[in-house]
């Protein structure tokens, strides 16, 4: 082989080396680079924004809003219930006694 051959694989071979080393980084940069929630916008900055009237959508809102009344019966509530009679007893024989705990 010619030494002028092999410089010049020689280089091509650097030049890929760098060009994945490249590519690698910014993977690893993706992956495990810092994650950010801020918003970036993908939109163009020759792209022109879309102008609305504001006033004409704050319209919009309150008419799509309607108020909207019913009745209904409200059922009286049971109360406690009844303590059994022999619960009842129990109370009546000895009103100091505590529970053991």
């Amino acid at each position: 082989m010619d030494i002028e051959v092999l410089i010049a694989q020689n280089k091509a071979q650097k030049a890929q080396i760098i060009a994945l080393r490249h590519e690698l980084d910014q993977l690893k940069r993706l992956i495990y680079g810092a994650k950010q929630e801020r918003f970036v916008s993908t939109q163009a900055p020759e792209q022109l924004s879309l102008e609305l009237d504001t006033e004409t959508a704050a319209q919009s809102g309150v008419e799509a809003t309607e108020t909207i009344t019913y009745q209904r019966r409200k059922k009286p509530h049971p109360g406690r219930t009844t303590l059994p009679e022999n619960m009842l007893k129990r109370l009546s024989l000895n009103p100091k006694w505590i529970p053991p705990t």
